[in-house]
């Protein structure tokens, strides 16, 4: 009869309009909480993830350079992301510009501005978006810490594959940076691969063929890895 009549703190909870407002209220929000976070995941198991490392000699260098990999892949999706870490053992082109003003005796300036180029033994970043059109992909953005774009081709079931790439389009003395690639596959996850880098300034003696390997763990195989590890 408390109850009823409201009387008391389960009285005044039941019995109250505001109360069952706010319940609701929390109900529809964990309701849409919980359909966002269906949702998010199920988003989340549509993207793949690629992740490889290779190293490549640079025989007129007699030094290699390495390569860290992340492939992202939304499934069924023509559209792929590349994002690259590769150590620069020739160093990292760093431009600086010192801007200088000199004041004369019958007061008027002058001021003058140095570019210092200057090459660092860091690494570089490389950031691309990618669109697959049958056998041919096409990449586009950032390439060693400079905007280029690229593409390549796939045969033999995606075994042998060929790739072209052109960055670095303001170097000074030098034309742009070109690299062409051939990689054949003995496994999904290992390959070997060779080519010939900055091949437009053979004159200048800038170029270097190369050759190397790498290892590539597909979406399934990090799962797997993952898998694995022993939980506690």
């Amino acid at each position: 009869g408390q109850i009823k009549e409201g009387k008391g703190t389960v009285g005044k909870l039941v019995e109250s309009e505001e109360t069952h407002k706010n319940l609701n209220d929390a109900l529809l929000a964990v309701k849409e909480g919980v359909g966002g976070l269906n949702k998010a995941l199920g988003a989340a198991n549509k993207i793949k993830l690629d992740l490889g490392v290779r190293t490549e000699y640079l025989s007129r260098a007699s030094t290699a350079k390495g390569y860290l990999t992340v492939n992202v892949n939304k499934e069924n999706s023509p559209q792929f992301y590349q994002l690259e870490l590769s150590s620069q053992p020739l160093g990292r082109r760093v431009s600086t510009l010192t801007t200088d003003t000199i004041t004369f005796p019958d007061g008027h300036r002058e001021t003058y501005t140095i570019d210092q180029q200057q090459y660092k033994d860091e690494f570089a970043i490389s950031a691309l978006f990618g669109y697959n059109l049958g056998n041919l992909s096409g990449r586009a953005g950032i390439i060693e810490s400079r905007g280029g774009a690229a593409i390549d081709y796939r045969a033999l079931k995606d075994r042998l594959r060929f790739s072209a790439e052109m960055f670095d389009f303001s170097r000074p003395d030098l034309s742009a940076h070109a690299k062409v690639t051939a990689r054949y596959y003995f496994s999904p996850s290992v390959y070997v691969t060779g080519g010939w880098d900055d091949f437009l300034n053979r004159s200048r003696k800038a170029d270097s063929l190369f050759m190397g390997a790498g290892i590539r763990w597909s979406d399934d195989d990090i799962k797997s890895l993952l898998s694995a590890i022993p939980k506690p």
